[in-house]
């Protein structure tokens, strides 16, 4: 499947690779992080993916992002515009992040405190020792 500039597809292991195809340097811009996103969420809601793995054509996996055209006009209006109102409009956007990753650790910890109550890690961890695949079972 094809977003943008990301293609995706989902194997058999329920393992989806999702490949940026901006070579050879493969910079992002907004465009390509929506086509990654809708990438992901695709796999997950439509072909049952349970891990996506992120690669790329080219020579670099990505080397940053494109300042060229809209971003680097952006980048100069911000330059010229009044100091005072930029550093609001930072505080503004920042505010609360902190927080925010707190709490979504805080829910991720919580999550994986849970699933390691279950069966189904206990023989993850016991197929790891005894280096064969897990047979999962939902429990």
């Amino acid at each position: 499947m094809k977003f943008g500039d990301v293609t995706v597809g989902v194997h058999d292991d329920h393992v989806a690779v999702a490949e940026i195809g901006r070579p050879p340097d493969n910079f992002f811009d907004a465009g390509l992080i929506g086509s990654l996103a809708d990438a992901c969420e695709w796999a997950d809601a439509e072909a049952g993916a349970r891990a996506v793995v992120l690669c790329s054509a080219g020579k670099h996996f990505c080397a940053g992002a494109d300042f060229t055209g809209r971003s680097g006009w952006a980048r100069a209006e911000i330059a010229t515009a009044a100091p005072l109102a930029v550093r609001s409009i930072r505080s503004t956007q920042r505010a609360g992040l902190a927080e925010r990753v707190r709490e979504a650790m805080a829910a991720e910890l919580a999550e994986q405190d849970k699933l390691r109550r279950t069966a189904d890690f206990a023989e993850g961890v016991r197929a790891s020792a005894e280096r064969r695949q897990p047979r999962f079972e939902g429990r």
